[in-house]
């Protein structure tokens, strides 16, 4: 299937801003206190498609908010 070769596995943060239509100092909230599903390779966030699909259909449960920041 070719359209899903066009599909990215995941997305980084700039695109999510763009598609939540959220500002830079929320989407960033939302990734570090794990709100927004993502993975994290050293300083960089990615956020998986499949997660970003489950958030946006609300399938993911809300954090219990217990961020030690």
């Amino acid at each position: 299937m070719k359209n899903d070769e066009q599909v990215p596995l995941v997305y980084a943060p700039e695109e999510v801003q763009k598609c939540l239509k959220i500002s830079r100092g929320l989407l960033y909230k939302g990734l570090n206190s794990g709100e927004i599903p993502n993975i994290r390779i050293g300083r960089r966030f990615l956020i998986p498609r499949a997660a970003l699909n489950k958030l946006l259909e609300g399938k993911i449960p809300e954090t219990t908010g217990n961020d030690d920041r």
